[in-house]
């Protein structure tokens, strides 16, 4: 069960850091970049606290 945080977290990490390059790169709107690092940016600090406090296996 620890691993779908992980996965939650990676991702929305990645889509942070993604979207303003497409931004950048005219493929993505402004609206639609703000959208994507709001939900993402939440995604991950939800997550967060429950990857970093796991305990080993």
């Amino acid at each position: 069960m620890n691993s779908l945080p992980k996965i939650i977290g990676a991702v929305a990490l990645i889509a942070t850091f993604v979207s303003p390059l497409l931004f950048a790169n005219d493929t993505i709107s402004e609206t639609a970049m703000k959208t994507t690092m709001l939900v993402s940016m939440i995604a991950w600090f939800a997550v967060a606290s429950k990857v970093m406090s796991a305990k080993p296996e």
